[in-house]
């Protein structure tokens, strides 16, 4: 058994599954031999999202705080039989009422109502948790009628889901022509045409492709009476739990269902004479992203991604929007009004700063809201707009306060960890090759081939070939019959270049 997932765990939690291994033990190498995967570490993974969800969920907080925080931590025999019958025959389990019984037991002023409700809400949400992570406990609750019973409407008291983002609270700049060409694309103004094939968003990493999603969505989202579906998948995203967490905004229950595909299926069923927009923002696999593809005829579906074979996979290549740095104008705007006293500096400083970042809207956010930061000291914030500009090491540790999936999602990341997480994706001689590309100069930086050829002593045919395939990872552009680099991504590759001593 892991012992790190366990250390998450509450003490309620902690007596389950200490009480599932002891009897469970001797099974448990038969079913990994079996099965291939780690029953212990299922249950484990699903104590804790039921346990974090309920003490989310559950209005009770004082109650839900004694059952995880408070509860003394003994044996509880009693829960043995209980936590394995629950397990093999879940509809006719008696483990509501263990429970009930060690907690009335040990809270001795709580009400049997009051328990009653908290266990009640508890078991059903472990439930759904172990079936959604356990193929062989959810063939066992499928026929549970009353599990998550979806709403019964019709299609006419619908009132839609609506699962769009907020827009950034300083707004959204320079996307206007970008958003109507979308809307076109994707003919909102005729709803007789049906089935309009996705569009993709493409674009290195920064470029604000989910911003312009966001912005998108908020603009046209009343054009789409049957609701507004967002996900968000990332390098490595949990499909089964993303499509059930559709399901549920929908009034689907999709647990029942055998797998990803089963579950694409249903959601498809279900919308095929709905009238909904589909967002699925920054897909790093194909396959996984085919399975959000759940659109009906009257649907329209939007993906967003860095990387150039995902998107033509799933939306061709002639649907296709390469998405671009901002102009200089909405740049300037941008920061300032992120860092207003950036105007009254002067302003040669804030424009050289937005070329220097290439414009950018990730690095001019990042770094408009770190001058805002230091404004109430004029001086300070003045030599650091300085180290910005001079600076490479100051503008590759900007940082983003909200995190990113596929890096820390709970602590701030840099600019830096951002940008390479494209470059991570590449072999060891294509991330060296990479980095050689820092040496050529100039803004904005480009090249031709032939030099390129000289600097790695490659081939052109191998040339030809690497560079290709840095364009399908969003870390290089054709331009004007040359080949162009992002300023901050020549950074990150001058860096890289050092690292590794070449």
């Amino acid at each position: 058994m892991e012992a790190n997932p366990a250390k998450k765990l509450g003490k309620l939690s902690l007596a389950i599954l200490e009480n599932f291994v002891e009897s469970k033990l001797g099974e448990k190498f038969i079913k990994e031999l079996r099965h291939g995967y780690d029953l212990v570490a299922t249950i484990t993974r699903a104590l804790e999202s039921a346990e974090n969800r309920f003490l989310t969920e559950f209005e009770d907080k004082d109650l839900s705080h004694a059952m995880f925080v408070d509860l003394s931590q003994k044996d509880r025999p009693e829960l043995q039989n209980a936590v394995i019958d629950f397990y093999q025959h879940p509809s006719r389990s008696n483990f509501n009422e263990v429970l009930s019984a060690v907690l009335l037991g040990e809270f001795k002023a709580l009400s049997q109502e009051r328990v009653k409700r908290a266990t009640s809400t508890y078991v059903a949400i472990l439930t759904e948790e172990l079936a959604m992570l356990d193929p062989e406990f959810r063939e066992k609750v499928s026929f549970l009628t009353t599990f998550r019973e979806p709403e019964k409407v019709s299609k006419k008291e619908s009132k839609g889901s609506y699962q769009i983002p907020p827009l950034p609270p300083q707004g959204v700049f320079g996307r206007e022509d970008a958003i109507n060409k979308v809307a076109n694309l994707l003919e909102l103004d005729d709803k007789t045409i049906l089935n309009i094939s996705p569009f993709a968003l493409r674009g290195m990493g920064g470029i604000g492709k989910t911003t312009l999603a966001i912005a998108f969505a908020h603009k046209y989202a009343a054009k789409f009476e049957d609701g507004v579906l967002w996900t968000s998948l990332g390098p490595k995203p949990t499909p089964r739990l993303l499509l059930d967490a559709w399901g549920r905004s929908l009034g689907l229950d999709l647990l029942p269902e055998r797998d990803e595909a089963a579950c694409q299926n249903r959601l498809r069923q279900f919308l095929h004479d709905r009238h909904v927009l589909v967002i699925i923002d920054d897909v790093w696999d194909t396959i996984q992203g085919r399975y959000f593809l759940i659109g009906g005829p009257y649907c329209r579906t939007i993906i967003t991604t860095r990387e150039l074979p995902i998107a033509n996979d799933l939306a061709t290549r002639e649907r296709v929007l390469r998405v671009d740095v901002l102009n200089p104008e909405a740049a300037l705007a941008l920061l300032q009004k992120l860092a207003p006293e950036t105007a009254r500096v002067d302003k040669a400083f804030s424009i050289r700063l937005c070329e220097r970042l290439e414009f950018l809207p990730l690095a001019i956010t990042l770094a408009g809201r770190m001058l805002a930061n230091e404004a109430d000291v004029p001086q300070r914030m003045q030599r650091l707009l300085g180290e910005l500009i001079e600076r490479r090491d100051s503008r590759l540790q900007l940082l983003q306060a909200e995190g990113r999936p596929g890096l820390e999602e709970e602590k701030p990341v840099s600019l830096q960890a951002i940008l390479g997480m494209s470059v991570d994706r590449l072999d060891k001689t294509d991330q060296e090759r990479f980095a050689m590309l820092s040496i050529f100069g100039g803004e904005p930086l480009t090249w031709e081939l032939n030099a390129v050829s000289a600097v790695w002593e490659t081939p052109m045919e191998e040339t030809e070939a690497a560079i290709a395939r840095f364009i399908q990872r969003g870390l290089v552009e054709p331009r004007d019959g040359r080949y162009w680099m992002h300023a901050l991504l020549a950074d990150y590759a001058a860096d890289l270049m050092e690292q590794m001593g070449l």
